[in-house]
């Protein structure tokens, strides 16, 4: 009975975040319409500021259906760090709201860090930064941490 239950409510999250996603994706192309009657009459300066409100409630929805879908704690820091990033471009009034909305983004931030550095794949480039290390030369591609582990020890005879 429980697994049943547990089941349906999955359904449920499911088909919620396929309703989401389709309802973000006709908005979206609604939105277009109007980007293009804002651009060709000039009048895109005035309406940008809800023009922009719209595209990060947008983008909202759409980290809402893929935290039903997938239910990580990594996607619901996204949605926050999204859902303060829209509150403080668009209804922030004072430099104190500002403050606070950008601290609770880099704590945000930093948790975000903490969940997925171990996924995290380095990038591209010869310097990788460590917080505790500072810049860091990147590993060879052919070179592994037990090979370089044991070279470096001194032999115990």
């Amino acid at each position: 009975m429980r697994r049943s239950i547990v089941r349906l409510i999955g359904v449920f999250e499911e088909a919620l975040a396929v309703i989401i996603i389709l309802a973000v994706t006709f908005e979206g192309i609604a939105m277009l319409g109007d980007l293009y009657r804002y651009v060709s009459t000039w009048e895109l300066s005035t309406h940008f500021p809800q023009f922009l409100a719209d595209v990060l409630f947008y983008i909202i929805g759409l980290e809402i259906a893929h935290l039903l879908i997938s239910r990580s704690p990594v996607l619901m820091l996204n949605v926050l760090i999204f859902a303060i990033g829209r509150k403080v471009i668009i209804q922030s009034e004072t430099v104190g709201e500002m403050l606070v909305g950008s601290l609770a983004i880099a704590l945000l931030y930093v948790l975000y860090r903490m969940f997925t550095h171990e996924e995290a794949s380095p990038p591209k480039t010869r310097l990788s930064f460590s917080w505790t290390r500072g810049p860091v030369p990147q590993k060879e591609e052919g070179t592994s941490e037990a090979g370089k582990g044991t070279a470096e020890q001194p032999s115990a005879r």
